[in-house]
């Protein structure tokens, strides 16, 4: 184990976080931590203490091991339950008890389990499987139903008598008396009859 403290907290990120979270941070705090670029005395510390963090946490592989160990050291090997460390961004030291131990390391064990046994199935089946449903259901569905059809209208007059609409007739004169009351207006084909047969 490292002697610069919990590695996580050294890069800044979560136990949960990615192989891209850690190498973002790690990037980061190098050029900001880097002795050709810093000209504080305690650089050259920091960048190794950076450079060991991104060593141990740059694979997932790496990184669960180092969590084991953590683990290990901070409860079950005869040391302190009491868990502790240095913030070295402001120089504070934290400590925490059995109660918070028990629960944040029972949270870690639970993610990792989780994220070891689902991730793969998640990233690799499930994601590509709801896309490819959805796909499918939206090209089948455009392709089945297509666009829908375009009303047809035409020009027709209600006919009081008949009770129905039909096609302008001039020489009926049902039609020139209805054509001074009410004009003619646009109708749906289908409820027109056809008057001129």
């Amino acid at each position: 184990m490292s002697g610069h403290g919990n590695l996580f907290l050294v890069l800044g990120v979560t136990e949960t976080c990615t192989n891209d979270e850690v190498k973002a941070a790690y990037f980061k705090l190098a050029k900001q931590w880097h002795p050709d670029v810093n000209s504080d005395p305690m650089a050259t510390a920091k960048f190794r203490a950076i450079s060991d963090a991104y060593e141990t946490l740059k694979t997932d592989k790496s990184r669960s091991d180092y969590i084991v160990r953590l683990y290990q050291q901070n409860t079950g090997t005869g040391q302190s339950s009491t868990w502790s460390y240095t913030d070295s961004a402001n120089n504070h030291q934290h400590s925490y008890g059995d109660k918070w131990n028990a629960t944040r390391n029972y949270s870690e064990e639970s993610v990792r389990y989780r994220r070891q046994r689902y991730g793969p199935m998640f990233k690799y089946v499930l994601v590509p499987g709801i896309l490819l449903l959805s796909t499918l259901y939206f090209a089948n569905r455009f392709s089945k139903q297509g666009p829908p059809p375009k009303v047809q209208t035409v020009e027709a007059w209600y006919n009081t008598r008949t009770k129905r609409w039909e096609t302008p007739a001039p020489w009926n004169a049902d039609y020139k008396k209805s054509i001074k009351e009410q004009p003619t207006q646009q109708v749906e084909k289908s409820r027109v009859h056809n008057s001129s047969r």
